[in-house]
C-alpha cells in the first residue's frame, strides 16, 4: 500500500526499518511532489519538514505494533537501541498504516475510533468541539466522539491531536447514605486501543470495567 509519511523523518525511518526486520517490506518511493488530495486527507501533514511516500507490504503489522507497545511499557533489548522520540514517531506511522488499511484513507485517531464503533453498531456520534459540548469555544478542527448509555454521558477527544481525554458524566452512590449523585470525571487513555475499549465498555454499560480500570464507584 502506498503511504504518505508525515510522522518520521526519512533518515530515521531508514535506520529503524532493519531493527524491526522490515527491510523487504518497506521501500521508499522516488516521488517528490505530494498530491493535493493527500495533503487534504492527512491531518498531520506538517509534522515533519519534508513528507515523502513509501510502499509498505508489512506482513505482520500486529507484531510490529506489539513490539512498539512492549518498548513503551519496558526497557526491552530493542528499546535500548532506539531513541524515545524516534520510537514514538515510528509507532505513530505504524498505527496510521493500520488505520489506513482498515478505513482506506488517512484518518485521525478519533475518526478511526468513531468508525470502528459504528462498525460495532455502537450508537455514538462524531461532532465538532463546541461551546454546547462544554468546550471554551467552537473548534471545527477538533472532533469529539459522544455517546449516552445507562451509565451516563461520555466524550472522547484529543488535546493537540495527541493526548486522549475521556470525559465521563455518571451516577455514583455516596459511601454512607448510598444516595445517588451525578459526578463528572476524566482520564487519559494511553493508546488508541485503550480509548476504544473505554468507549465500548461505556456503550455496553460495563460498570465493572470502570470499577477495575479506573476505580470508579458506580
Amino acid at each position: 500500500m502506498k503511504v504518505l509519511v508525515t510522522e518520521i523523518e526519512k533518515d530515521n525511518l531508514n535506520r529503524l526499518i532493519p531493527l524491526f526486520g522490515l527491510q523487504s517490506q518497506i521501500s521508499f518511493l522516488e516521488e517528490t511532489r505530494i498530491l493535493d488530495d493527500d495533503k487534504k486527507l492527512n491531518s498531520v501533514y506538517d509534522s515533519i519538514d519534508e513528507p515523502y511516500y513509501i510502499e509498505e507490504n508489512i506482513v505482520d503489522l500486529k507484531r510490529v505494533l506489539s513490539l512498539c507497545e512492549e518498548m513503551d511499557w519496558g526497557n526491552t533489548p530493542l528499546r535500548k537501541r532506539i531513541d524515545w522520540d524516534e520510537l514514538c514517531c515510528f509507532w505513530g506511522l505504524m498505527l496510521n498504516i493500520m488505520k489506513q488499511r482498515e478505513v482506506g484513507y488517512p484518518v485521525t485517531d478519533i475518526e478511526y475510533i468513531y468508525q470502528k464503533g459504528v462498525q460495532l453498531n455502537l450508537p455514538i456520534e462524531l461532532k465538532h468541539a463546541s461551546v454546547e459540548l462544554g468546550f471554551a469555544q467552537d473548534d471545527e478542527e477538533c472532533f469529539v466522539v459522544v455517546g449516552e448509555s445507562e451509565i451516563g454521558k461520555m466524550q472522547l477527544y484529543q488535546e493537540e491531536d495527541i493526548e486522549f481525554v475521556f470525559v465521563l458524566e455518571y451516577d455514583r452512590k455516596k459511601i454512607f447514605s448510598k444516595e445517588k449523585v451525578m459526578d463528572i470525571t476524566h482520564w487519559h487513555p494511553r493508546t488508541v486501543q485503550m480509548a476504544m475499549e473505554d468507549v465500548i465498555a461505556f456503550m455496553k454499560n460495563d460498570r465493572e470495567y470502570f470499577r477495575k480500570q479506573v476505580g470508579l464507584r458506580m
